[in-house]
Order: structure tokens, then C-alpha cells, then sequence
């Protein structure tokens, strides 16, 4: 007896330890493993040296830009010709992650790279020739992380939808991280500072310092104060300048709804039939795309004086209205510019609604009881899933890109003959150094304006002939320079003909001008026309920029030789907020006080070091040790190095000096930290450091 219960006993021991061991597999596998920041690094580094050995290499990494904290925002190129600007091929752009608790997003974009570089060297797979189409018609561009530090933040496990920023220091985070590091003036916060800032409510469309939760600096939609203030804003309107861009695709989650930003009705209605077409494909019973927005955005008139464009709405600063309307709002950088790129802006449908889906009946599903969320959904099979058919209409849109605002072709890209066709429509432009091949050559100053270097520029622009017949074009170019000529009276205008364009062709234009230095820097326009109004307002491209000038190298107006701080925008005629957003270059006391009291000084303190330096304190970087225009860990290490020094230990001599010790007071502490922190992370791309002026900081 005693040997038949020890048997049982063991008996159920064993399978008390399978089903554990069953447990567990399956919590494993229902739960989805999203790529870290890290990982995605090392996949497409990993992808660039397995391209660099394949022949032909289609694939190419670039670094566009860095984020606040100075970490790299990483583009992936595919092309038959990678290391050029094919200016008769449109460029696709898809886009994730400008939300850095929306992780979904950048999955599917990381997930189509690692698609398009499988299947273009696989000659075996079944959509092989579809995919080496792409590559060879158009310049595929895949930005999967636009907001890399906060997805740090964000991702406090290495992809565990389980582990995520919950933390309500700064502002509501409960459903994880969602803005960029940035620090900004709050005087509601303790040391009247806070962090964060919203990517997709920093643009200038439509932007206000004061919309509802957008204007208060605690909130998760906090706007940042004034428009592309910040640095990941300012690398997304460089590279979708410098590049021909017709069409992007813009992508969120949590809704479960596409945005068109057409303003045509018949438009939005066609694209959401073909996307329903696509999950439809992959058994969904019923259309997931419920919720279909068409934001028309109200007056699409082209006169420079319309203000409609400040008014507040709920899209206030959002980066996919910034890719197409107009601007006309004096608080903008680039106001009068206008881009005329075709953004579609998706959300992905990942709330937990019942639409029958044979896996697990919800969409988005996260496990009941683990810490998850919309943002964050764990469920990895109807998750993986949903990325999937993000491939086919990743695939369907770049297919679009040649036929901009009007979505005429079925997902096959059979013609809908019932489809509206417009006739001449603008496909990309960019301005840049004459015949290199190159991207264009627009950089951005301080206060995010767009910025060209004077000389001779090429200006190239597509013209579509999205007709059924052969056509002439004739594409009107006009170039204004507003500084002298501010009712642009003696514009230089030409027309560029084409005859007999075909069907489906693309024109590329060309046109060469030289932006001379006229002693200080000029606001310029370059307009650019189909040669006719086609009603899908695709038909005009603006570009508003500065020129600058050898003697005016921070373009305020004001001489170099006469200037307080020559590299930033800050001078006699720009000052410095004393008090309200403290530090912040100004022109009058309201610049520095939407919200509470600020005055604007025109005498910028220079204190540091003691008597100063004739560098600014807002201009100076007094961390840069090694005078090479950034703060980085290069300088933390110095820094460091320095930390903890006084009169005790090792106390600072002439002969062995502390570079740290900002106020020159012998030692290097916490006063010298918090001056440090204001430095660190400062770059090329955000608020750089100017000339440095090489010597002993402090004389012991």
C-alpha cells in the first residue's frame, strides 16, 4: 500500500511538473518580445554588413540626425542605387515610434526591413519580383524610431510588453513614456523645470502656445513651448526637405483608424476599401479600419496673409498635417512654406474590441492580469498578426507614391476606372549643391528656420503626367527675395516646357540659381507650379528659407564683429529671457512670458568664468573640454575626472588645473554638476556649441 501511494505520489509530482512546464511555455509564447532600441541597432547594423558582401547591395544605413540626448536617429534606404538621389524615382518614407510608447509602430517598420531585405535575396519567394519592383522604381525610406530616448526611458526591460514607464514624477505616464527628454521652463514643477516634450505637437502647423493640455507643461501632449523647438522635430523637416519625397506613411497605434489628409472625399473612401481588402485577406471576417477620418483642415487658400492656420483645433502642431498644408502662421519658422506631400497617417488597431478574429477574438488583446496595455499589447500571435499585414500595406503605399492624392489602383495596382485621376501633380522637390547627385543642402539654425549655405543651388522638381493621354507641361518657377523685396514685385520667374509627355511619366525639372552673399542673410521663396490647378492642391510646392551670409553666421541681423553670440541667433537685436523661460533667446518680454512674468534683455550676461570670456552664458558651452562643438561622454569622462576636487583633494593648481570647476571657486561640486547638465547632449543638431575658445578656464 505504502509502495502504491509513494507511486501515485510521484505520479502526480511529474505531471504537477509538466503542467508547470506547459504553464509556462505557453505564458512565453503568448507573450510578445518587442525589439529594444539596442536590438534594433544591432539588426540593422547586422543587415548593413551582410548588404555590404551581396551583390547588387540594395540596402544602406544612415544616421539623419540625433535625438535630445544625442542618441542617432537611424533611416534604412532601399534602392537599387543607395548611394544616390535618384531624382526621377519617388521617395517613400514609412515612419515609427514618434510616440515612444507605441511600440507596435516601430515592430512593424523594423519588421518590413527585415521583409524587404529577406525577400529581395531570395529569388525563391513568392512576392521576390514585387519586392525587387520596389526597390529598383522607388527610394524606400524607413525611419522606425523617430523618439529613441524616450523609448529608452520607456523600455525598462528589454521589449517586455509587461515593462514599461509608469512613473507620474513628470506627468501622467501610466500607460508608459510617451515625449522626448527634453527639459523644459514649468514653473508648476518643483525648480521650476520639467521634462518632455510631445514630437507630434511640436510642428508648426497650426501651432499655439496655448491649446487646451497642448500649452501646459505638465501634460503628456505638453507642445514644447514654440514650434520645432525640438531636435528630433528639427531632423524630420531636414531630411523631408532634402529629399523628393511624394508620399509618407505616418504610423501610431491604439485607435485602429486612417487619416487622410487629402481634404478629398472620394479619396479617403478609396483607401480605406483597398486597406479593408488587405485584412480582409487575412480572415478577418469584418473591416478592422472602423474609425475612418478624413481631415480636411479647413481653407486651402494660397494667400500668404491667411491666419486661419494659427487657429486652434485638435490637431494642433501634428507632424502629418505639418507633410501637406499650407503655412501661414507668424509663430511658425517656416511660415508661407508648403510641402505638398501626401502623408497617410495610420493608426493601428490595437484596442481591446471584439471583431471575431478566429486566434483570440479581440484585437490587441494583452493578457488579462499581466501589466500591459494598448501601447504595450502582450498577446504575441494576433500582435505578430497585425504586423504582418502591415507588409502588404506598406507594400500598397509605396506602390501609391507614383500616383499622389489619387489612390486609383486596387492592391494588385489594377486600375479602378471609377477612381478620381488627377491630371499634372508635383511628386518631389529639393534644393541642393549643383551636380553631385546628392540630397538637398538644407540645414536649420537654432530657432529651427530652414537654412541654405549662399551660391549656386539646383533646384529639381517632379512633374506627374497622371493623365490618360499625351500632355505638355509647362512648370512655372518663381524666387522671391522677401528681405528686399517683401511684396516680391521683382521676382525672378521662368516656365520649363515639356512636350508629348506620356502617360504615367514622370518630368524632372531642373533650374539653377545663385543665392548670392549680400553682405547679411535674406529670406527667400522658390515657388514651384505644375502649370495648372489639378483640384487635388498637389499641384504647388513652397519652399521658405534663409540664405546666409560669411558676415552674419547666425543670421539675427546683426554683424558678427558686433554680435554677443555669434553662432545662435542671439544678439543686439535678439536678447535673452531674464525671467520667465529663462535663457531662451528673445525679442520683446512676451517671448519670454506666455504664462507668466518675463523680460527680454539685450544684454546677455557673460559672468562665466568670473568677468566672463566674451562668449554669452546662453551661447557659451563651458563643458565642451575638448573644443569640438558637442558635450558628450567624451566630456562626462573629463568631467568626472574633475568631481569631488577641492582643497582637501587634489585641489586645483595652475600647474594641474580643474577644468570642471566653472565658477573658479577651487573646487569642482555640485554647483559645477547642475552648470554641466545644462550643457550635456548639446550637438550639431540641438542648440550647438559655438567657436571654442581654446586656454586655461581658470587661473589658480
Amino acid at each position: 500500500m505504502k509502495k502504491e501511494m509513494l507511486f501515485l505520489i510521484r505520479i502526480m509530482g511529474i505531471v504537477v511538473l509538466l503542467l508547470t512546464i506547459y504553464t509556462v511555455s505557453a505564458n512565453a509564447d503568448y507573450k510578445y518580445n518587442y525589439y529594444d532600441y539596442d536590438e534594433m541597432v544591432t539588426l540593422l547594423e547586422d543587415l548593413e554588413a551582410q548588404s555590404s558582401l551581396l551583390t547588387p547591395d540594395v540596402y544602406s544605413l544612415h544616421t539623419i540626425g540625433y535625438s535630445h540626448l544625442g542618441n542617432p536617429i537611424y533611416a534604412v534606404k532601399f534602392s537599387d542605387n543607395p548611394d544616390q538621389d535618384e531624382a526621377d524615382e519617388p521617395d517613400v518614407v514609412i515612419d515609427g515610434g514618434i510616440h515612444s510608447n507605441e511600440w507596435i509602430s516601430s515592430e512593424s517598420v523594423i519588421n518590413f526591413i527585415q521583409y524587404l531585405f529577406d525577400v529581395y535575396y531570395d529569388g525563391g519567394h513568392a512576392d521576390h519580383s514585387e519586392v525587387v519592383s520596389l526597390v529598383n522604381n522607388f527610394e524606400i525610406w524607413l525611419i522606425p524610431m523617430i523618439n529613441p530616448d524616450g523609448r529608452i526611458r520607456d523600455d525598462l526591460s528589454g521589449g517586455d510588453p509587461e515593462s514599461f514607464w509608469t512613473d507620474t514624477t513628470y506627468h501622467d505616464d501610466t500607460e508608459g513614456w510617451r515625449m522626448n527628454l527634453q527639459e523644459v521652463p514649468c514653473p508648476s514643477m518643483p525648480g521650476g523645470t520639467n521634462q518632455g516634450v510631445d514630437l507630434n505637437r511640436n510642428w508648426s502647423f497650426r501651432f499655439l502656445e496655448k491649446w487646451d493640455e497642448a500649452s501646459i507643461c505638465t501634460d503628456i501632449r505638453y507642445n514644447g513651448g514654440s514650434p520645432l523647438n525640438t531636435p528630433e522635430a528639427q531632423v524630420l523637416k531636414e531630411f523631408i526637405h532634402n529629399h523628393m519625397v511624394s508620399l509618407l506613411f505616418h504610423q501610431h497605434s491604439a485607435i485602429g483608424a486612417l487619416f487622410s489628409n487629402s481634404g478629398e472625399v472620394g479619396l479617403a473612401a478609396y483607401l480605406c476599401d483597398e486597406l479593408d481588402a488587405v485584412y480582409e485577406e487575412g480572415g478577418l471576417p469584418s473591416p478592422l479600419l472602423d474609425l475612418i477620418i478624413l481631415h480636411g483642415g479647413g481653407d486651402y487658400t494660397r494667400d500668404p496673409e491667411a491666419t486661419n492656420y494659427c487657429d486652434s483645433n485638435a490637431q494642433t502642431g501634428q507632424y502629418y498635417n505639418w507633410l501637406w498644408y499650407p503655412i501661414a502662421c507668424p509663430l511658425a519658422p517656416d511660415v508661407f512654406s508648403r510641402r505638398a506631400i501626401q502623408c497617410v497617417f495610420y493608426e493601428y488597431p490595437i484596442r481591446d474590441i471584439n471583431y471575431g478574429h478566429p486566434s483570440e477574438g479581440k484585437i490587441g488583446q494583452y493578457a488579462l492580469g499581466d501589466a500591459s496595455n494598448y501601447f504595450h499589447p502582450s498577446s504575441g500571435d494576433i500582435v505578430d498578426w497585425i504586423i504582418e499585414r502591415s507588409i502588404e500595406m506598406n507594400k500598397y503605399f509605396i506602390k501609391q507614391a507614383q500616383y499622389p492624392f489619387s489612390p486609383r489602383n486596387h492592391t494588385d495596382m489594377s486600375l479602378k476606372p471609377e477612381a478620381p485621376v488627377t491630371d499634372l501633380a508635383i511628386v518631389g522637390a529639393k534644393i541642393s549643391e549643383v551636380g553631385t547627385g546628392l540630397p538637398g543642402c538644407f540645414t536649420f539654425d537654432s530657432d529651427g528656420r530652414d537654412v541654405i549655405d549662399h551660391g549656386i543651388k539646383r533646384i529639381t522638381w517632379n512633374v506627374q503626367n497622371n493623365g490618360t493621354s499625351l500632355r505638355t507641361i509647362n512648370s512655372e518657377i518663381t524666387i522671391c527675395n522677401h528681405t528686399d523685396d517683401p511684396g516680391c514685385s521683382s521676382s525672378t520667374t521662368d516656365v520649363l516646357t515639356r512636350v508629348n509627355v506620356a502617360p504615367e511619366t514622370i518630368e524632372t525639372f531642373t533650374y539653377d540659381y545663385d543665392f548670392l552673399d549680400l553682405g547679411a542673410c535674406k529670406d527667400y521663396s522658390v515657388t514651384l507650379e505644375t502649370g495648372e490647378d489639378n483640384g487635388y492642391k498637389n499641384d504647388l510646392k513652397v519652399f521658405v528659407f534663409t540664405v546666409t551670409s560669411d558676415d552674419d553666421t547666425d543670421c539675427d541681423g546683426t554683424a558678427d564683429g558686433d554680435d554677443n553670440c555669434a553662432e545662435t541667433r542671439n544678439g543686439p537685436v535678439a536678447g535673452t529671457c531674464t525671467s520667465g523661460t529663462r535663457g531662451k533667446a528673445c525679442r520683446s518680454d512676451e517671448w519670454c512670458a506666455p504664462d507668466y512674468e518675463g523680460i527680454c534683455s539685450m544684454l546677455q550676461e557673460d559672468t562665466y568664468p568670473p568677468e566672463g570670456n566674451s562668449i554669452g552664458n546662453v551661447c557659451d558651452c563651458e563643458a565642451n573640454f575638448d573644443c569640438d562643438a558637442d558635450v558628450d561622454a567624451a566630456d562626462v569622462t573629463t568631467f568626472l575626472d574633475d568631481f569631488g576636487r577641492n582643497s582637501y583633494n587634489d585641489p586645483c593648481e595652475t600647474g594641474n588645473q580643474c577644468k570642471g570647476d566653472f565658477s573658479c571657486d577651487g573646487d569642482v561640486d555640485a554647483v559645477d554638476v547642475t552648470k554641466f547638465l545644462e550643457d550635456f547632449g548639446r550637438n550639431a543638431y540641438n542648440n550647438p556649441c559655438p567657436v571654442c575658445i581654446a586656454g586655461d578656464w581658470c587661473i589658480y
